[in-house]
């Protein structure tokens, strides 16, 4: 009885305090999206009985007949403020409401879908005699579900492996001992874990320590350091924008005119999309790439056509004065030594060689920092690296960032948001699929690009020491002195 009586007298008053929010939220939520403000999924509550939760809708309508109940991070179900809602568990406010008629207690075993009750064991079924909560001990275990399922092609599976076993050991620990002062410790620790994301209390640990529960953490990290550079790198099929295509064709452009007549060494040449366009130019081209599979893909597409292999940039395989220009496009921030790449190019390149280095630009006001990489370079930056080593450089920047269609200028507050809370996808595949929901169609990234000088942008030369954050792209040109 006191237990209800702390829920609702927390209910009434959360909901009295949180109505500004709420009310905000739900305005976000119809300007951004088609269909209703809550999501009303049904759930098993206390004694198997269904009930109705409320959520703030994060996902598309009808998101369950599109995919399964596990949602990661990166589900391109899930709408842009869902995204925004998600990360800071606003979409779970309204189950006060919940709480408020009954359905649910503000802690408890999280409520299931019929699917997982169904799996119950005769032990487990005891958690059916508890109201489903807003938090519990599995809650806090788990805070970051979607980053876990994220890792995985097969979110519903990851649910089952790595988190449902452990997530059920908490939930009957609760069971087997629950109390008012337990409740408010568990509130207290829930609303801790928002600003303190590593605390773990023991109740926890000591669970933890008497399973094989996973390190969620440690997964997720792990995860990421397997991650080969192929999920952030542009496939051949890829879906792309207009803009993204156009950045192909003006770098590979700029790399055709220096290379005319020369020999030509391509590094993190990833597929080698351009390597058959520079071949039509250049008197001898060579890719090479340290990622095995890309350099795989990229020999099997052109034979003995061009001539392709794994090389690392910071330690090359060839002798003294052996090519006449080096192209590094969208690759320098992935290596842990740049300084070794510039040194490595200065001794390969012969007395009046051309290093060519395009990059994203990470002094623009919406940069998004990419997986794997070690150091962003400025303008500035770059030109006193290259200058450091004996090359006259020329900088360029590419694609104004306040040249923005209508589409841009609306989507531009949401993207510098989503940066900031680092909603973006990390893998190139996450990222399709969101290009997909805001730009629609998006055109395949041919296996082999013929370069075309319309679809090119023009570039201006920068100053420098000038700022650029007024361009995306940088392009800076070395040339070795005499």
């Amino acid at each position: 009885m006191l237990k209800r009586v702390f829920d609702l007298a927390c209910s009434i008053v959360g909901l009295l305090l949180l109505a500004p929010i709420y009310f905000l939220l739900a305005i976000l939520i119809k300007l951004t999206s088609t269909g209703p403000v809550f999501y009303r999924g049904q759930r098993v509550g206390r004694l198997g009985r269904p009930f109705r939760i409320y959520k703030f809708r994060s996902m598309v309508t009808n998101a369950e007949q599109l995919g399964g109940p596990s949602t990661s991070d990166f589900d391109p179900r899930i709408t842009t403020v869902g995204r925004f809602m998600r990360k800071c568990k606003l979409d779970e406010l309204p189950q006060l409401l919940n709480v408020l008629m009954g359905d649910m207690s503000l802690v408890g075993p999280r409520p299931e879908v019929q699917k997982y009750v169904d799996m119950y064991t005769p032990e487990e079924l005891v958690l059916l005699e508890l109201r489903p909560g807003i938090t519990d001990w599995a809650s806090i275990w788990n805070s970051d579900e979607g980053a876990v399922l994220a890792i995985s092609d097969d979110p519903d599976k990851a649910y089952e492996e790595l988190i449902r076993p452990t997530k059920l050991q908490l939930q009957l620990a609760y069971a087997r001992c629950h109390s008012l002062w337990i409740d408010i410790k568990i509130i207290s620790i829930t609303l801790l874990k928002l600003v303190k994301s590593d605390l773990v209390p023991q109740e926890i640990l000591t669970v933890l320590e008497s399973s094989n529960a996973p390190d969620l953490k440690a997964l997720i990290n792990s995860a990421s350091e397997r991650q080969e550079f192929s999920s952030v790198t542009e496939l051949p099929g890829h879906g792309a924008t207009a803009e993204q295509l156009s950045m192909l064709h003006t770098r590979y452009n700029l790399a055709a005119e220096l290379a005319t007549g020369k020999d030509l060494l391509e590094l993190a040449c990833g597929p080698g999309v351009a390597l058959g366009h520079l071949q039509k130019t250049s008197r001898r081209v060579v890719g090479g790439d340290l990622d095995p599979e890309l350099v795989k893909a990229a020999q099997e597409h052109y034979g003995t056509r061009v001539e392709v292999s794994q090389l690392n940039a910071q330690n090359l395989p060839f002798d003294d004065n052996t090519f006449d220009v080096i192209l590094l496009l969208e690759a320098i921030y992935y290596l842990p030594d740049p300084r070794a790449f510039v040194s490595e190019a200065k001794r390969v390149l012969r007395s009046d060689g051309t290093i060519l280095v395009c990059f994203a630009n990470c002094e623009r006001p919406d940069f998004n920092r990419s997986p794997f990489t070690h150091t962003y370079f400025s303008a500035a930056k770059m030109h006193q690296l290259l200058t450091d080593f004996g090359f006259d450089v020329e900088s360029y920047g590419g694609y104004p960032v306040a040249r923005r269609g209508v589409r841009d200028r609306l989507l531009a507050p949401i993207r510098w948001l989503s940066v900031k809370l680092r909603l973006i996808p990390k893998t190139m595949a996450w990222k399709i699929r969101l290009k997909r929901l805001l730009f629609g169609n998006l055109k395949p990234i041919p296996a082999e690009l013929d370069v075309c000088e319309s679809e090119c942008e023009p570039l201006i030369s920068l100053k420098s020491n000038a700022r650029a954050r007024d361009f995306k792209v940088i392009y800076a040109v070395g040339r070795k002195a005499a």
